[in-house]
C-alpha cells in the first residue's frame, strides 16, 4: 500500500498527571519501530524504554489504518511532554531471488520502508540548522556566529540595564565636579542652616558658617581632618575653634571632646555629654 502522509511525529503531548495513552497515526512495521521521547519540566529530553516505561499497541492494519497507541506505565506529569516518532533502522531486509516468488505485499513493504526511512531523515533535517546553499559558512560556524552574537547582545543588555539603574539612582549633580585636571574637586558647600535634613552616613560638605569641611558620622556633623589649624605653612602651630556653639551637639559614650575657652552655647542649643564621655574646655 502507498504511504499518503509525510508526518512521522505525534505530539508533543502535554502532561496533566492523569493521561497515560497517546496516539500516533504513522505506519510502522513493529512496536520496536516507535520512538518515545520524554521531555521534563526543565526541557531535558530522554528516550523512554519499551516494556520499562511504556507499551505499544498497533492498529491491526498498518496500510489502511496506520499507527497505534503508546501507553505509559505512569501518568505523564504536569509540565512534562511526550513526543512520538518512528525509529525504523536504516536497513533493507528484502531479498529477491531468481525464479523466486514475486509477491506484491513484499514489494510494497520494501518501498514503504524506504519511504519511511526518507521521511525520518527529512523530519530530523527539518529540526537541523541549515545555511543557504550559496553560503560559505558551515553549519557549525553559523552556530558559533549565533552564539557570539547572543553573548554580545546579552552583554550589551546587561550594560544597558546597569546604565539605566545608575541613571535612575544618580543625577549629574551627584558627581563631584572639578575645575581642571590638576585643580580641585568642588564638593557641595553651604551654611550650617543649609545642611541636609536627612543626611546619610559619609555625606561630605564644606560648611561656610564654620569655615571647615565636615562629614556625617551617622550621629552628628563632624569636622574633617581631626582639627582646625591656622596658617598656610606645611607645619602649623595654632589650633582654633569657634567660641560660640549654635547647634545641638552630643559627645557620645566612649569619646572625649575638647575646646579652647571661653565657649558659649547659644540660647535654645544644647551640648549633651553622654555617660562615659568627656568634654574638656581649657
Amino acid at each position: 500500500m502507498s504511504i499518503s502522509s509525510t508526518s512521522r511525529k505525534a505530539g508533543p503531548y502535554s502532561g496533566n498527571d492523569v493521561a497515560t495513552a497517546f496516539a500516533f497515526a504513522f505506519k510502522v512495521f513493529s512496536t520496536a519501530d516507535v520512538l518515545v521521547v520524554f521531555t521534563s519540566a526543565l526541557d531535558v529530553e530522554s528516550e523512554l524504554t519499551i516494556g520499562t516505561d511504556y507499551t505499544v499497541t498497533l492498529n491491526s492494519n498498518q496500510d489502511s489504518n496506520p499507527g497505534g497507541t503508546v501507553t505509559l506505565l505512569a501518568p505523564l506529569a504536569t509540565g512534562a511532554k511526550l513526543t512520538l516518532a518512528s525509529s525504523l533502522s536504516n536497513l533493507q531486509p528484502v531479498t529477491l531471488t531468481n525464479n523466486g516468488g514475486f509477491y506484491p505485499a513484499l514489494i510494497n513493504d520494501a518501498l514503504d520502508r524506504a519511504t519511511i526511512q526518507i521521511q525520518q531523515i527529512a523530519e530530523e533535517v527539518s529540526r537541523s540548522v541549515k545555511v543557504d546553499i550559496s553560503s560559505d559558512l558551515a553549519p557549525n560556524e553559523y552556530l558559533q556566529d549565533l552564539a557570539d552574537a547572543a553573548a554580545e547582545a546579552e552583554a550589551s543588555a546587561a550594560a544597558a540595564a546597569e546604565s539605566a539603574a545608575l541613571a535612575a539612582t544618580f543625577v549629574p549633580d551627584a558627581y563631584v565636579p572639578r575645575d581642571s585636571a590638576t585643580g580641585a574637586a568642588r564638593i557641595p558647600a553651604g551654611t550650617t542652616a543649609q545642611r541636609p535634613g536627612t543626611p546619610v552616613y559619609g555625606d561630605t560638605r564644606a560648611n561656610s558658617t564654620l569655615g571647615q569641611q565636615e562629614w556625617w558620622n551617622g550621629t552628628a556633623w563632624t569636622p574633617m581632618g581631626g582639627g582646625q589649624m591656622l596658617g598656610a605653612a606645611a607645619t602649623k602651630a595654632i589650633f582654633f575653634n569657634a567660641n560660640t556653639i549654635d547647634e545641638d551637639l552630643t559627645v557620645v559614650t566612649g569619646t572625649n571632646g575638647g575646646s579652647f575657652g571661653p565657649v558659649s552655647v547659644n540660647s535654645g542649643r544644647t551640648v549633651d555629654i553622654e555617660p562615659g564621655a568627656v568634654w574638656s574646655i581649657t
